[in-house]
């Protein structure tokens, strides 16, 4: 699997840019803000759907001069394409200029949703951002095992949008029946969506942190030797005692207006050396933490659905020391597409590169 073509247009700071690309390792070179990590993030959009910083869709849309504002511009459009194997895919991704539209996501001609599109093009995304999912909230940790998840079994990310849509719909209810505006009979059918659609997300999170256990203890062992790294998943309510907990705490949940467990409530315990790495790790040890995990989030990804990942590193090798960043770069031959930015790239060997793309205030310098 790599991505063979991608085509900007009215995109961040790029007007119309055309990249073409081979499997192997790319490096996208320039200086800060040249626009090395939002040709990244248009990468990311061909595989997920959705920008892994933009709050909106509507941030993804090239700043118009006051000359151009009353004139035609094109409409913002990322086009990727993708080849495995035999198989071509086109991806276009169409972005209105009305942030109360939503986006129009076509493959091979073909209008399909957000949902559909996740897993056609595996990815992997390292970030300096990753550090979240160490001493972040145990959402960012929610939300790594949900993309990591979805990117192999598209029926999880189908239920996980529904059981969001049912929490909402049950939260206005709760509210509803404290202000005496509706009964409780009304919640049946809302529970038994909610305990249906929390059990199987629950037991898949179950599932994947076994196998990323399993995983990321033999490739964090290369990056901190004297280390010994473990991963405990801690849902808010067991499968087993949903329904009778829901129950139990209905007065509660009424009183707040909110439904306080279920998976949207869960987290994942990190430790290092028996220790919480929420609280007692170092940056340095959290680097560690989120190379092993991005990592073995890989090998997962290779191992379930016998496709490799896309590998696309964000600016992380300056902040990694020479003994990881060989490490790193060793890794990123293992797979058959990898693209990394960089403002330094003499920190890789250009000889190991297959690609190298040297930005300019979202111009092409050099390919």
């Amino acid at each position: 699997m790599y991505v063979s073509d991608i085509e900007l247009t009215q995109y961040r700071n790029f007007s119309n840019i055309h990249l073409e690309f081979t499997p192997g390792l790319s490096i996208i070179s320039g200086n800060n803000g040249e626009g090395k990590t939002n040709l990244l993030e248009s990468l990311y959009l061909i595989s997920i759907g959705k920008s892994f910083r933009a709050r909106n869709d509507f941030e993804l849309i090239r700043h118009r001069s006051p000359d151009q504002v009353n004139k035609f511009v094109s409409q913002t459009t990322i086009h990727g394409i993708t080849k495995f194997a035999d198989e071509k895919n086109n991806i276009v991704i169409a972005l209105p200029l009305d942030n109360n539209q939503s986006k129009e996501i076509k493959l091979n001609g073909i209008n399909i949703s957000a949902s559909q599109l996740v897993g056609k093009t595996p990815t992997v995304l390292f970030t300096a951002h990753d550090m979240d999912i160490v001493l972040g909230t145990p959402g960012k940790r929610r939300q790594f095992l949900d993309i990591l998840i979805s990117q192999v079994d598209q029926q999880y990310l189908i239920k996980l949008q529904k059981y969001q849509q049912i929490l909402t719909q049950r939260n206005s209810l709760l509210k509803a029946i404290r202000d005496h505006q509706s009964s409780e009979d009304e919640l049946v059918y809302w529970n038994t969506e909610l305990i249906e659609l929390g059990k199987f997300i629950i037991s898949k999170r179950e599932d994947i942190i076994k196998l990323i256990h399993r995983e990321v203890q033999e490739i964090h062992a290369e990056f901190s030797p004297t280390e010994k790294l473990s991963f405990q998943y801690i849902p808010s309510v067991s499968i087993e005692n949903f329904e009778e907990t829901l129950n139990s705490t209905l007065r509660q949940q009424i009183l707040m207006g909110i439904t306080d467990i279920g998976p949207h409530r869960d987290n994942i315990l990190i430790h290092i050396n028996e220790r919480s790495a929420y609280s007692f790790s170092s940056r340095g040890q959290a680097k560690n933490i989120v190379l092993s995990l991005r990592l073995s989030e890989a090998k997962i990804i290779q191992s379930t659905i016998n496709v490799q990942p896309i590998l696309l590193l964000d600016d992380i090798l300056s902040e990694l020391d020479e003994f990881r960043r060989k490490k790193i770069i060793e890794k990123m031959h293992m797979y058959n597409q990898s693209i990394v930015t960089t403002p330094e790239p003499d920190l890789i060997d250009a000889t190991y590169a297959n690609n190298i793309i040297h930005l300019n205030n979202g111009e092409i310098i050099k390919q």
